[in-house]
C-alpha cells in the first residue's frame, strides 16, 4: 500500500468520524427539544388542572363551558408548539450539517487531514520502508557495487589493452617510418639517410632495427659500386678525352639516378685518372653538400679504390677529415 493510499484512507476515516459526530449532535439536540416539549406539556397539564379547579370553584357550570373552550385553545396551542418544534429541529439539523460541510471544506480541516495523514505515514510506514530497503534495496545496491567492481576491472583490462595496442601502433608507425626512410635512401636521398642516423643516435628502444636499415643501405651501394670499382682494368677502359675533374663529379652528382651503369663506370674511370688534389677537392664538395646519396656512395668508393681504407665505406665525416689532412700537405 502506497503513501497516497494511506492518505486517502485517513481522509475518509476523518470524514466518517465527523459525520458520526454530527449525527450524534443532532440526536442530542432532538432529545433536548423533546425533553423541553414534554416539560412544557406537563406544565400545561398542571396549569390546566389548577385552572379547572379555580374555574369550577368560581363559576360552576359556566366555568365548565369556559373550560371546554380553554381546552380547545390549549390543544391548538399544543399543535402550534409541536409544529414549531419540528420546524426548529429541522432548522437546527440543516444548520449543523451546513456548518460541518463548511468546516470540513475549509483549508484548516484539509490541512489537519494532511497533517494526520503524514503523521500516520511516518508512524506506520517507516518500519515497512526500512524493512523494504534492507531486504530489497540493499542487496540490489550490493549487486550494483559488484557490477561496478567488475566494470572497473574490465575497464582496467580494456585500458591496458588499449595502452598495449597504442604501443604496438606506435611501434608499427615507427617501423613504417624507418622503412619509408630506407626506401627513400635507396632511391638516392641523402636527407633520408641522415634522418636514419639521427633516429639511430636518439632512439634506444628500437636501435637494432634502425641499425639494420642503415647497414642494408650501405651494403646495397657497396655491392654496386665498391665491387665494380675494384674490377681490374677499369681505369684503362676510360677514354683519353680530357674532362675537368669537377665537371665529372658534378655529372655524377646531378645525374646519378638517370645515368646508366655503363656511363657511370666511364665517368668513374675518367675520375680515377685525374690528379689527386682535384679528386680531393671535388670529392670534398660532394661529401660536404650533395643531396644525392648515390653520388656520395660513388665518391667514397672512388676514394677507397684510389687511396685505400683510410675511412670506411659511406663514412662521409671520416672521409672529409682525411681529405682535409691530404689537402694540407
Amino acid at each position: 500500500m502506497t503513501n497516497q493510499d494511506n492518505n486517502d484512507l485517513e481522509k475518509i476515516q476523518n470524514k466518517l468520524d465527523l459525520k458520526q459526530f454530527s449525527d450524534y449532535q443532532i440526536a442530542i439536540s432532538k432529545q433536548t427539544l423533546q425533553d423541553q416539549y414534554e416539560k412544557n406539556r406537563r406544565d400545561l397539564e398542571r396549569y390546566k388542572i389548577k385552572f379547572l379547579v379555580s374555574i369550577l370553584s368560581l363559576v360552576g357550570v359556566t366555568g365548565i363551558v369556559s373550560f371546554i373552550t380553554l381546552t380547545k385553545t390549549i390543544n391548538d396551542l399544543r399543535a402550534k408548539v409541536t409544529d414549531r418544534l419540528d420546524v426548529e429541529v429541522s432548522r437546527i439539523d440543516t444548520t449543523i450539517h451546513n456548518r460541518l460541510d463548511y468546516e470540513f471544506s475549509t483549508p484548516k480541516i484539509t490541512k489537519l487531514i494532511e497533517n494526520k495523514a503524514q503523521e500516520y505515514t511516518e508512524k506506520n510506514a517507516k518500519n515497512y520502508i526500512e524493512t523494504q530497503v534492507t531486504s530489497k534495496i540493499e542487496p540490489f545496491i550490493a549487486k550494483i557495487n559488484t557490477s561496478l567492481i567488475k566494470s572497473d576491472n574490465l575497464l582496467k583490462g580494456t585500458n591496458d589493452a588499449i595502452i598495449k595496442a597504442n604501443r604496438q601502433l606506435d611501434d608499427l608507425t615507427f617501423y613504417n617510418n624507418i622503412l619509408n626512410l630506407q626506401a627513400e635512401a635507396l632511391s638516392g636521398s641523402r636527407n633520408a639517410y641522415n634522418k636514419l642516423y639521427k633516429i639511430y643516435w636518439s632512439n634506444t628502444i628500437n636501435k637494432v632495427f634502425v641499425e639494420y636499415a642503415i647497414q642494408s643501405i650501405d651494403r646495397y651501394y657497396e655491392n654496386i659500386y665498391e665491387n665494380i670499382i675494384a674490377y681490374p682494368g677499369l681505369e684503362s677502359k676510360s677514354s683519353d678525352a680530357k674532362i675537368p675533374t669537377k665537371e665529372l663529379f658534378d655529372n655524377l652528382n646531378q645525374n646519378s639516378t638517370r645515368l646508366s651503369l655503363k656511363l657511370k663506370l666511364v665517368i668513374i674511370g675518367k675520375i680515377l685518372n685525374c690528379p689527386d688534389n682535384e679528386i680531393y677537392e671535388s670529392a670534398y664538395d660532394i661529401l660536404k653538400a650533395s643531396e644525392s646519396l648515390e653520388a656520395c656512395a660513388i665518391t667514397t668508393s672512388i676514394l677507397r679504390n684510389k687511396y685505400g681504407t683510410k675511412a670506411t665505406f659511406m663514412d662521409f665525416d671520416g672521409w672529409l677529415k682525411v681529405i682535409n689532412e691530404e689537402l694540407k700537405k
